[in-house]
């Protein structure tokens, strides 16, 4: 059998598969947990509970969703009996809690990062990256801001602590060099790609409820920038990535894993599927591939691509 085993951050994770943030519920987290991923992210969770922005939250289209959810969550507080049920489920199926923070301010970043590790997860991801909250997206416009969040919660914390960055920036690059500085162990790449917009022909108006209309794509479409991106950091950043961003099925996940992903993340995938049986197959088709390749394990991929381009 293919050994589909990855080492990340000091974890030995089953598979590459890890669950990005943004699913709202932990009990479909533990059904993913269940269905066979190395790892879940929690939802965004910031100080004080957030109401997000108003429906509709989400709008399909042909090429994938727009959304503007707005990192809804009950905040720190009321969010750890949550995490805690969740590790439970994780440590007796062998998968790890990755728990994912933002807040307005750097205070409140060391504040949720510190309790979420409290909590028992086993990394922190800095969210710098949500395109539709101001307050949390301006740290993706601000290098400097972005270098102190990672900085002082990287002081405060003793698990590895990744970094959630941006599509939006031309030289991503250079950004991740500044978060690895400033003290992340991992970058995670990359968030959905803004500005989205979608709109009722009936009425003319945004289909979303975000008050500017716009919300952030993810879905097939952005797989080939989210390529793009995890190469542009692999070849300057010598830390893992967890690549993501339009991967639905075993074939993306080795496309990431070439470019140089240590870890997959997936998220759109579920709404599309309507459930988390596409796990399963994912798992079956990154088998198949290794044997038909007569590879012994999927880490013999990783970085494959970097050996083709400058």
């Amino acid at each position: 059998m293919p050994d589909l085993r990855v080492r990340l951050l000091g974890m030995e994770l089953k598979n590459p598969l890890i669950i990005a943030s943004g699913i709202p519920s932990t009990k479909i987290l533990s059904n993913f947990i269940h269905a066979g991923v190395a790892a879940v992210t929690t939802k965004t969770i910031t100080p004080e509970p957030r109401e997000g922005h108003p429906p509709p939250t989400i709008a399909k289209t042909p090429c994938g969703y727009v959304n503007a959810v707005g990192l809804r969550n009950p905040g720190i507080e009321a969010f750890l009996g949550e995490l805690k049920e969740l590790k439970e489920v994780a440590l007796k199926e062998g998968a790890y809690v990755i728990g994912s923070v933002a807040a307005g301010s750097v205070e409140g970043y060391v504040r949720v990062a510190s309790k979420v590790e409290e909590g028992g997860v086993d990394a922190v991801e800095v969210n710098v990256s949500c395109p539709t909250v101001r307050e949390v997206f301006s740290a993706s416009l601000n290098l400097k801001y972005l270098s102190e969040i990672v900085r002082e919660v990287r002081s405060v914390i003793k698990v590895p602590l990744i970094v959630k960055l941006s599509p939006a920036y031309p030289d991503i690059a250079y950004v991740a060099k500044i978060a690895v500085d400033a003290g992340a162990d991992c970058i995670a790449a990359i968030n959905t790609v803004t500005p989205a917009l979608v709109i009722d022909v009936e009425t003319g108006k945004p289909l979303l409820g975000n008050p500017e209309g716009f919300g952030g794509l993810s879905g097939p479409a952005i797989k080939p920038i989210a390529l793009a991106k995890v190469l542009q950091i692999a070849r300057e950043v010598d830390v893992p990535i967890i690549g993501m961003g339009g991967v639905t099925d075993w074939k993306d996940v080795i496309e990431m894993m070439m470019v140089g992903a240590s870890a997959v993340g997936i998220l759109t995938a579920y709404f599309i599927h309507g459930s988390v049986n596409f796990i399963p197959k994912i798992l079956k088709g990154l088998e198949s591939y290794l044997r038909t390749k007569k590879l012994k394990s999927i880490d013999q991929i990783r970085g494959l691509t970097l050996k083709y381009v400058r």
